[in-house]
């Protein structure tokens, strides 16, 4: 916990994160050299994982509320919206600088904005203040203790190895990774 929120600082610190990299990239344009381009895709990754890791525990925290028929349902909806979300960013990310005539620069900080903008939201989220119990290493200790022996169960690892691998593969379909790809890339190192 973060000043006794378990919630709330993680989703602003992934969201800054995000947002910062992004608008960063999109300002900068050109003239970025590839260790920074490197450093940005770290921070928008590190910001998407606070993000989503957080999201999935407020569904966790939630689900416990389902009853009946309705068990599963939250998670079920999330995932129908983050798809959904996503397949609609896929869409305008290589419609807008088709059709629109945006520059790729230009949807960087689009997707930036986005992702800060989102930040006002995060005000209206309730994350119960949580006491600590413990020195901070005992907690991470346990914490950690938690999570090793939930990953040792071959019912976790198995699908989180598939997870992992799926996680991996290839994506071409954001802008970022068109962008890469084209005759005039962001920054000199050539992909090819």
């Amino acid at each position: 916990p973060i000043c006794g929120k378990r919630r709330l600082p993680y989703l602003i610190m992934g969201f800054a994160l995000q947002g910062a990299a992004w608008v960063s990239v999109g300002i900068v344009g050109d003239s970025i050299s590839f260790p920074l381009l490197a450093l940005q895709q770290f921070c928008t990754t590190m910001g998407q994982v606070l993000v989503g890791v957080m999201c999935d525990t407020l569904i966790v925290e939630n689900v416990k509320y389902e009853s009946g028929t309705q068990v599963g349902r939250l998670q079920t909806n999330c995932q129908l919206m983050f798809a959904a979300g996503g397949l609609l960013g896929t869409l305008l990310s290589g419609w807008l600088p088709q059709y629109a005539h945006f520059s790729y620069t230009l949807m960087f900080v689009i997707t930036g904005a986005s992702k800060l903008v989102l930040l006002l939201l995060v005000v209206f989220l309730h994350d119960p203040t949580w006491k600590r119990e413990g020195t901070i290493g005992e907690s991470a200790s346990a914490t950690w203790g938690g999570v090793w022996e939930s990953m040792s169960l071959i019912r976790v690892l198995k699908p989180l190895i598939f997870i992992f691998a799926f996680a991996m593969m290839p994506n071409n379909s954001d802008a970022f990774n068109t962008y890469l790809i084209q005759d005039h890339p962001i920054c000199a190192w050539n992909a090819a």
